[in-house]
């Protein structure tokens, strides 16, 4: 259970760090369906990595790879690209 917090707070540190190393365009975003199918499994790391986001609004994002990136997009103040980039990230690294 302990690994688990540790692995979100290391997704957190490596979004963080990435976030110098942007590599631009051309970026695929997984499908709805393999976000929604495990999204409240990684509420939890979603919530770490981006603490700005309410519980509600990364409820209602579940599935919706799209609205997720609009979420970080406004909350965060970043490029649509670079929202879609960190869902991109998050969900690589959470995949199982």
């Amino acid at each position: 259970m302990g690994n688990s917090a540790e692995q979100d707070k290391a997704t957190a540190s490596t979004l963080a760090a990435d976030e110098v190393s942007h590599h631009g365009s051309g970026l695929h975003l997984p499908s709805t369906e393999e976000l929604k199918g495990k999204w409240k499994e990684h509420l939890g790391a979603a919530k770490i990595v981006w603490g700005k986001l309410t519980d509600d609004e990364l409820l209602r994002a579940e599935g919706e790879v799209q609205q997720l990136a609009g979420l970080i997009q406004q909350r965060y103040a970043v490029s649509r690209e670079e929202a879609e980039r960190q869902v991109k990230q998050f969900l690589d690294t959470h995949k199982s």
